[in-house]
């Protein structure tokens, strides 16, 4: 039977953050912070402006190439992402948009189960 779009995020979510378990304690932490703020960042600034910003820190790099394979497992979206969400119509923008923040919503729940929180509660 084949998965639901749903357990297909799901899925693809589990992989990436399973992948950032083998990181650095301090890894770990920046991913699970820039994951948890991405939505709220996406949501007063833009997708495009706050996929720039991600991009724009070294240390949130990974997610923003986690959502890439995100827009490119559900979108069938090739090449960078920043490059494609500049050129996409107002309709690929929105639907971007919101696949993207569906797909930020399995990150921060797999965040949350797979990686340990340790003694740092600033996050």
């Amino acid at each position: 039977m084949p998965l639901t779009r749903e357990q297909e995020r799901a899925k693809l979510a589990h992989q990436q953050v399973s992948a950032v378990q083998r990181r650095t304690d301090q890894e770990q932490r920046k991913y699970r912070t820039i994951t948890r703020k991405a939505q709220a960042l996406i949501r007063n600034a833009g997708l495009c402006q706050a996929l720039h910003f991600i991009a724009s820190k070294k240390e949130f790099e990974s997610l923003k190439d986690d959502l890439q394979g995100h827009l490119a497992e559900h979108t069938g979206m090739r090449g960078d992402i920043l490059e494609a969400v500049r050129s996409m119509s107002l309709s690929e923008y929105l639907a971007a948009t919101r696949e993207v923040l569906q797909c930020l919503t399995w990150q921060c729940r797999m965040v949350d189960a797979l990686l340990q929180e340790g003694d740092d509660t600033n996050d």
